[in-house]
């Protein structure tokens, strides 16, 4: 985004590929949530986007906090890629070892006959 800024047209196509990776995610994170929360999918929805929420409080307070801090306003781009390379990274951490513990399916198969 820092060469975006110089250019209108350039900045409008940024925001837009940035909207379009930005918002790519959500749906098929979500699915992913519910079907993981077995018999609780509301409860697991609301702590999903209750997680979005609260990244997007982060990221204004920290980016708020660089301007202040007299970073300059370009300073904002870099704590988003910061915080986004943080939750790519924690993504990736948690997909190495709890999706990998168990063969495929078998957590769904012992949801089942925990509550049957």
């Amino acid at each position: 985004m820092n060469v975006a800024i110089e250019s209108k047209v350039a900045t409008v196509a940024m925001m837009l590929l940035f909207g379009t990776a930005a918002f790519a995610v959500v749906a098929p994170l979500q699915l992913r949530v519910m079907t993981a929360a077995g018999h609780a999918p509301d409860v697991a929805s609301a702590a999903n986007i209750s997680a979005f929420t609260l990244g997007s409080a982060i990221g204004i307070y920290l980016g708020g906090a660089a301007i202040d801090g007299g970073l300059g306003l370009t300073s904002v781009n870099w704590v988003g890629g910061l915080l986004t390379s943080a939750g790519l990274l924690t993504a990736l951490i948690t997909w190495a070892t709890l999706d990998r513990r168990q063969p495929a399916g078998s957590h769904h198969h012992e949801l089942a006959a925990h509550h049957h």
